[in-house]
């Protein structure tokens, strides 16, 4: 009898708290719109909650050090755009933004959260080698971490799939002729066969990466999407923090000052290590 009144008693506590947090805190603090929808039980919608933005520091750090670099900001490309939190980072900074996100219900959101947004095209695809219809996994309570890819994670994933578009990005920029893009990619383990489905832009167009590389896709100080990239004669950075660990008080600590640029010439396989690697073509680097 004494456990559970104690537990009740705990329970009011921290649902008091947690609603005043909510109340007085969280909507000051985002970093985006009051109207934002997300996922009630997603990564993404806690982050913006607790944190206030999604990895919306880690892109602007990015966008700062590629300014200094005299990049061009013409036109980006949100790769797995999910809600939209990356979108609504950046689209004051480019003449134009293409937003692509697979899953039908995911897009929908993102329809929303961008509907006031006049330079930002949505585009209901997922991004791969070849144009197709694939299975795409998902968790039970939300969509961030979805993937195309059909390895152990994705077995985890399939009792929960559906089947969704696949193009190309050599098909969806097949009009763009632009140097100065900026293509973010965070497709839980498609990168590479996106990058292969992208020869002619990369040919022609060199573009910059933004993506992200997953710890379970190193070895030995590389990746397969990391070799890819550097043999097509591009070096790499990377948006990092002192901590990148789960224990609150040392990110307070270690991680006050904010992220940093490392320049990457090997992989360190760390969980969360690599959600923003900057890839350059050679050519910027060395102007």
């Amino acid at each position: 009898m004494r456990s559970k009144f104690i537990s009740a008693l705990f329970f009011r506590i921290y649902r008091g708290f947690t609603i005043r947090f909510l109340y007085k805190y969280a909507l000051n603090i985002s970093s985006y719109k009051p109207d934002l929808i997300g996922y009630l039980y997603d990564e993404i919608t806690w982050s913006v909650l607790i944190d206030g933005e999604y990895e919306r520091e880690n892109i602007l750090t990015a966008l700062e050090f590629l300014r200094n670099k005299n990049v061009n900001f013409h036109l980006f490309v949100d790769v797995g755009a999910n809600i939209g939190t990356t979108t609504l980072s950046v689209n004051t900074l480019f003449s134009n933004v293409i937003a692509i996100e697979a899953n039908p219900k995911t897009f929908a959101v993102l329809q929303l959260n961008t509907s006031d947004i006049k330079n930002v095209e949505l585009i209901n695809k997922a991004v791969s080698n070849l144009k197709s219809n694939r299975e795409m996994y998902f968790h039970d309570a939300g969509y961030a971490g979805a993937t195309l890819v059909e390895n152990d994670y994705g077995a985890n994933l399939a009792r929960n799939k559906i089947n969704v578009d696949v193009t190309t990005l050599d098909d969806i920029l097949s009009d763009i002729s632009s140097k100065s893009i900026i293509i973010k990619m965070d497709i839980e383990g498609e990168e590479l066969n996106a990058l292969i489905g992208a020869k002619r832009v990369v040919d022609l167009l060199r573009p910059i990466f933004i993506l992200e590389i997953n710890k379970r896709e190193i070895e030995n100080g590389t990746s397969a999407t990391f070799d890819y990239l550097k043999k097509l004669g591009y070096s790499f950075y990377n948006v990092q923090r002192n901590y990148s660990g789960r224990n609150p008080l040392l990110r307070i600590i270690l991680n006050s000052k904010g992220p940093k640029i490392i320049k990457v010439d090997y992989l360190i396989k760390r969980y969360r290590m690599y959600p923003n690697l900057i890839c350059i073509p050679n050519e910027i680097i060395n102007c």
